[in-house]
């Protein structure tokens, strides 16, 4: 099912948008596509309107789709999904829900299961303005999720069940259970609730834009635009749609709100912490910070460097002196050509870098990486410029993990050239930041 568009105006009774009821794929070879579907439910409707339901179904891939629930009865919602079938798979890739009718039961996507299954979301924006959670889902063990936007401006978050210990009012509760460790909490910016395109002319558009994770098999949006599938090629956006700003991203807020002698500030933008600077005995008089997500840093390709991040942060201090210690805030999908496994030697190779004052990229010479807090700092940084992750050829070589415990085993590491930001060998060039190690078999 793909690309329909249903509106729904001034109806009086319970009403779907969109019903997929018994649908099954057997024997499993593949997911039936539920792609690109838009559901308005604008005014008028006076009673239960639910947009897009999934019943009794299995093998399904739910993404591209656009729901906006602005007018029905308590209990709307956006996308349902309840299956009493053992063992059922749906995946939830970038759909774009919201609810804007005043009502705290109404949910933007409402996931309910009778029996064991596997239901992953990512790519997803939940969002509730009316008051209602933005996501339920039940039981949660069912479920992963992750690299989504949720939003609520009512009491609860997310919800589990019916009992008090199951809702969620924030999504340092929530990650608490192991789910949606790396999605945003953030009012999401749309043209209008009647148009939930991203508004390209708002600063806060900068939340949606190369947020989510790369999914192989999810490399068109719904409007046929390519959506990156690699790390390499780029980070795809929250929501049924790619595109890119026309805007400015907006200044981050911080705590403190204004630099403190030998005290931490700390940038966010909504539930993500951007960086954090622990400034010495005479800080500036003010600091402020734009967050460049999903983008590769000005002039980093062309100087030459090879291994590079999809992301960057543009720092505005007073001219004059100002140092402090300094930890970026980073997720997976901006990691670029660096791989993701800690057991990888190169994940420990990522170094802050900055921009001097020729708008020329330069790692620090004490900067590292802290995988595990996805966390790249320098100590006693003078200069507040452009930061990213880059190639730190000032660290010590980690050695990869492997499944040998002696000299004799028979697995042996080669180094050669690579740089898999052009997907092969590098010929030609003077840079060193692309050396890989590269696993070889002994035949005996």
């Amino acid at each position: 099912m793909k690309n329909n568009k249903v509106t729904i105006d001034s109806v009086n009774g319970a009403i779907f948008g969109i019903q997929i009821l018994n649908s099954r794929n057997k024997p499993r070879t593949g997911f039936a596509q539920i792609n690109g579907n838009e559901v308005y439910a604008n005014s008028g409707n006076s009673g239960k309107v639910i947009g897009l339901a999934i019943i009794t179904s299995d093998s399904l891939m739910v993404k591209n789709n656009v729901i906006a629930i602005n007018s029905g009865a308590r209990g709307s919602f956006g996308l349902v999904d309840s299956n009493c079938v053992a063992n059922t798979i749906v995946n939830f890739y970038n759909n774009t829900v919201q609810i804007s009718l005043t009502d705290t039961f109404s949910t933007a996507a409402r996931l309910r299961q009778t029996a064991a299954g596997k239901f992953v979301l990512n790519n997803n924006i939940f969002s509730n303005i009316g008051g209602g959670k933005a996501l339920s889902m039940k039981p949660a063990g069912n479920f992963t999720s992750n690299y989504n936007m949720l939003y609520t401006t009512g009491k609860n978050l997310v919800d589990t069940g019916t009992t008090a210990i199951s809702y969620f009012q924030n999504i340092n509760q929530w990650r608490k259970s192991n789910q949606d460790r790396f999605s945003i909490v953030y009012k999401p910016t749309f043209v209008a609730n009647t148009d939930l395109h991203p508004d390209l002319n708002n600063a806060d558009v900068w939340a949606i834009h190369g947020r989510g994770t790369q999914i192989t098999g999810n490399g068109i949006d719904l409007n046929d635009n390519k959506r990156p599938e690699r790390l390499i090629d780029g980070v795809p956006d929250l929501g049924a749609y790619e595109f890119y700003p026309s805007v400015d991203p907006t200044l981050l807020p911080s705590i403190p709100a204004l630099p403190t002698a030998n005290t931490e500030q700390i940038f966010y933008f909504g539930s993500d912490t951007v960086l954090r600077v622990k400034w010495d005995a005479t800080p500036p008089a003010y600091c402020n910070i734009k967050r460049y997500s999903g983008v590769m840093g000005k002039g980093i390709k062309s100087q030459g460097w090879c291994d590079s991040m999809y992301f960057y942060v543009d720092v505005d201090v007073p001219v004059g002196y100002a140092k402090g210690n300094v930890k970026l805030g980073y997720i997976d999908p901006w990691l670029g050509s660096f791989p993701t496994t800690a057991c990888d030697a190169q994940i420990y190779q990522i170094g802050l870098a900055k921009t001097d004052a020729n708008n020329i990229w330069k790692v620090g010479r004490t900067s590292a990486n802290d995988d595990r807090k996805r966390e790249i700092y320098e100590t006693d940084v003078t200069r507040f410029s452009k930061f990213t992750g880059l190639w730190n050829q000032y660290a010590p070589l980690k050695l990869p993990c492997s499944g040998d415990t002696s000299n004799a085993g028979k697995e042996f590491w080669l180094a050669y050239p690579s740089n898999q930001l052009d997907g092969g060998e590098t010929s030609g060039s003077t840079s060193f930041s692309g050396w890989y190690s590269s696993k070889i078999s002994s035949p005996t």
